[in-house]
């Protein structure tokens, strides 16, 4: 993934802070509404002594069309109502996803570290070319989740627990998944071949 270092770099620009100071101000409103935000290139809730921005909740919040392209982001994002939105290209390290609704977004091209979307709802959400992967011994989560038309293309899943998720007319054209947890999943409409699931547990 070539980052483009400008977008990750204005965050650190006293101009353009100034100029993004009434979204940053909403970030900070714990629960306010976030809609048509460009935090492209942003570090939301990066670990202290690292670059970016710490403590900012985004959990329980609506967020609409708003673009977190290439940003880091190690926030939560549990019970949110997302819509319209731009994941791509992100890094997403430890984020809670859970009993959250996400529809028409896009996580295309970014990766998803150690993260959980237990009982969340995935409807019409680009996941191609994404990659899931374990940290040590924490790895990605996705229990009980429902995927709806949700474009797995080229995906690589490693270590997921997947268990009791429902895929629903999903794609998963080139898509490889490797030791998953696949235990009670349901596909509904398409799933994945035998040699696209290496591995897995059934």
């Amino acid at each position: 993934m070539v980052v483009d270092r400008g977008l990750v770099q204005r965050w650190s620009d006293a101009t353009f802070l100034a100029q993004a100071a009434p979204v940053l101000a909403l970030l900070r409103t714990e629960g306010a509404d976030i809609e048509g935000a460009d935090l492209r290139g942003m570090g939301l809730g990066l670990s202290r002594g690292r670059t970016g921005y710490h403590d900012l909740p985004l959990h329980r919040r609506v967020i609409r069309n708003t673009d977190f392209s290439l940003a880091r982001i190690e926030s939560t994002l549990f019970e949110a109502s997302i819509e319209g939105s731009e994941f791509v290209e992100c890094v997403l390290d430890g984020v809670s996803f859970s009993k959250s609704n996400v529809s028409r977004a896009r996580f295309d091209l970014s990766s998803f570290v150690a993260c959980t979307l237990n009982d969340a709802t995935f409807e019409d959400v680009g996941f191609a070319r994404t990659r899931f992967r374990d940290r040590k011994e924490l790895g990605c989560r996705a229990l009980r989740t429902r995927f709806v038309r949700c474009n797995w293309s080229g995906s690589q899943l490693k270590n997921v627990e997947l268990r009791a998720a429902h895929f629903i007319e999903c794609q998963f054209a080139d898509a490889r998944w490797e030791w998953c947890d696949l235990r009670g999943v349901k596909f509904v409409g398409a799933s994945p071949s035998t040699d696209q699931l290496a591995n897995c547990r059934t």
